[in-house]
């Protein structure tokens, strides 16, 4: 909301009558600022080192939870077009939403496990 529609709601819904240079002044005085976001370049590498480790399947909504997780504020948007960016290949796979077949190589029956999120363990 722009500083002058701040001053006018002010005046009409709590009777408040105040200027412009002394909202700003009050703002000030008060350590309040505007939204500010973390440098585009660090989190671009954030991005980066997330997408060639542990994060290469993370979709824009689970990196922009993890972005802001270690203390980077970035918009949504912007989080989308670095992995666009960064991950074409990635990024059209996530949207053609095809299960990614996985292969495993083992010496022997049993000999190999895996669990993901929809398998249940019961005793």
């Amino acid at each position: 909301m722009p500083y002058k529609d701040i001053v006018l709601s002010l005046q009409l819904f709590d009777n408040i009558k105040i200027s412009l240079s002394h909202l700003k002044r009050i703002i000030r005085s008060r350590g309040l600022a505007r939204r500010q976001y973390s440098n585009i370049n660090d989190v671009t590498r954030f991005i980066e080192v997330n997408i060639n480790g542990c994060g290469q399947l993370h979709g824009y909504r689970w990196m922009h939870t993890k972005c802001f997780l270690h203390g980077l504020h970035v918009r949504m948007h912007d989080v989308r077009r670095i992995l666009k960016n960064l991950d074409r290949a990635g990024v059209e796979q996530r949207q053609s939403r095809r299960l990614r077949r996985r292969d495993y190589h083992a010496i022997g029956s049993n000999y190999i496990w895996h669990l993901d999120v929809y398998d249940k363990l019961k005793p």
